[in-house]
């Protein structure tokens, strides 16, 4: 039985136990990576009502670096991990710190920030 790859998306910027703090995308859902501008990438989804790109991932990473996150997010989507998901994004509420292990993919693209919206 194949296992689904879900990439999992934390929020550092809003406190913790807030809502929407957390989502997971189902990583075969990914419709498109497109380069919003020189310092963010957009990764749409298809959402589950089954409309495309309603449900996105906007990525802050270092400036032209966009086709090195886009690689990263495709490495991410094809990891098959052992419990289900891919975490690109994650808040540790007691350090008040927000890592993001997409960037031990590629350094160089320096992530610091993603913000995603969800149908």
């Amino acid at each position: 039985m194949k296992t689904r790859n879900y990439i999992y998306v934390e929020n550092g910027d809003d406190a913790v136990g807030a809502q929407d703090d957390a989502i997971m995308f189902p990583a075969e859902n990914i419709t498109r990576i497109d380069p919003t501008n020189a310092t963010t990438t957009t990764v749409s989804f298809m959402a589950h009502d089954g409309t495309a790109d309603t449900d996105k991932i906007v990525l802050t990473h270092a400036s032209l670096k966009n086709k090195e996150v886009a690689n990263a997010v495709i490495k991410m989507a094809q990891f098959m991990p052992s419990d289900g998901f891919t975490v690109m994004a994650a808040f540790n509420g007691t350090g008040g710190l927000e890592t993001f292990p997409i960037n031990n993919l590629d350094s160089s693209i320096a992530v610091t920030n993603i913000q995603y919206t969800a149908s």
